[in-house]
C-alpha cells in the first residue's frame, strides 16, 4: 500500500517537511496493525523523501515497542540537499552513522556504487534487492 502525501495527487493538505506525513502515515500503520491487518508483518519502504518520512516512522515505532518487520531506505536525504531543503533523519537513519548503526544492529546496507539518487537504469535491480529483503523471496 503506498499512499499519497499531503498535497499529492488527490490527497488533501499541504507539504509538511516530513512531520506530518510521518504523522499521517504512523496513524495508517496503526489503524491496519489494531484493524483490518492485526498481526500481519510490516514492511515500511521509503524512496527518497518517502524514506525521509519511513525513517520517522520506523524510528517512532520501534520507541514504542512494535517495529516493523523491514524497513528500506532508498536514497535517504540527509542534511542540506541541492533543491535547498534540510533533512534531519531521527534516530541513526541519517549520514554517515548509517553503517556503525548498522553493524551494531546486525542489519543490513546495500550500496549501489554507480546509482544516482533516483537510481537511474538501476531501478528494476533496486526493486528486485527490495522484493527480496522484505519477503526473503526473489522479484521475477
Amino acid at each position: 500500500m503506498c499512499p499519497n502525501f499531503r498535497g499529492v495527487g488527490r490527497s488533501t493538505g499541504g507539504h509538511a517537511c516530513g512531520a506530518g506525513e510521518a504523522d499521517d502515515l504512523l496513524a495508517l500503520v496503526q489503524a491496519l496493525r489494531a484493524g483490518i491487518r492485526q498481526g500481519l508483518a510490516l514492511a515500511l519502504v521509503g524512496f527518497s523523501f518517502g524514506a525521509h518520512v519511513v525513517s520517522r516512522i520506523a524510528a517512532a515505532l520501534s520507541e514504542a515497542g512494535a517495529p516493523a518487520s523491514s524497513v528500506v531506505l532508498a536514497s535517504l536525504p540527509d542534511g542540506r540537499v541541492p533543491a535547498g531543503r534540510s533533512y534531519d533523519s531521527p534516530g541513526h537513519f541519517g549520514g554517515d552513522l548509517v553503517l556503525g548503526w548498522a553493524r551494531r544492529h546486525d542489519k543490513a546496507v546495500t550500496v549501489l556504487p554507480e546509482a544516482d539518487h533516483f537510481f537511474t537504469g538501476q531501478l528494476p535491480l533496486l526493486r528486485r534487492l527490495v522484493v527480496t529483503h522484505v519477503t526473503g523471496a526473489t522479484a521475477a
